[in-house]
C-alpha cells in the first residue's frame, strides 16, 4: 500500500513537472504500470477473500455468511481485505445484496449499485448466496468490468 501511494504520488509529481515530450511519456507509462499494481493487487485481495469464504463455508456446514462477510474473519484473515477499482476510493467496506442482484449464474449488473466496495450475496434463499465481487461496473486496464472478476 505504501509502495503503491508513494508511486501514485511520484507519478502526479512527474505528469507536472516534467517538459520534456520523452519524460512525460515515460510518467504516464509509469503511471500506467501503478494502475495495473492496483488492479492486481485488488484482484489479488478478492481470491485471498473467496478462499476465506471457502474455508468458512466448509467449517459451517456448508453455510455462507449469514449476517455480515466479516463472519469469515479469524485467525488467517484479521480484517477484510481493500478493494480500489477504478475512480473509487480504496476501501474495506461491503455493500450487501439480496437475490435481486442474480440475474441467472452471473451477478445482474443492471442492478449494481456501483459502490466500489465488495460485493457480497447474503440471502440465503437467493441462488448466488454466499457470493463475493467487486461492486463496480468501470472496467479495468484490461478492459473487463470489475464486478465480473
Amino acid at each position: 500500500d505504501r509502495a503503491i501511494k508513494a508511486a501514485k504520488a511520484a507519478d502526479t509529481r512527474l505528469k507536472t513537472v516534467v517538459p520534456n515530450k520523452k519524460l512525460k511519456t515515460a510518467a504516464q507509462r509509469m503511471g500506467s504500470l501503478v494502475q495495473k499494481s492496483q488492479e492486481g493487487q485488488t484482484k489479488g485481495n478478492l481470491g485471498a477473500l473467496r478462499g476465506q469464504l471457502a474455508i468458512y463455508y466448509g467449517t459451517n456446514e456448508g453455510n455462507y455468511p449469514k449476517k455480515s462477510l466479516k463472519e469469515i474473519l479469524g485467525k488467517d484473515m484479521a480484517a477484510l481485505p481493500t478493494v480500489q477499482a477504478a475512480d473509487h476510493p480504496e476501501t474495506n467496506a461491503v455493500e450487501y445484496y439480496g437475490d435481486e442482484i442474480c440475474g441467472g449464474s452471473e451477478i445482474n449488473a443492471a442492478k449494481l449499485k456501483d459502490t466500489g466496495k465488495w460485493g457480497y450475496v447474503k440471502d440465503e434463499k437467493s441462488k448466488c448466496w454466499g457470493t463475493v465481487f467487486i461492486d463496480c461496473t468501470h472496467k479495468d486496464s484490461k478492459g473487463t468490468a470489475w464486478y465480473k472478476y
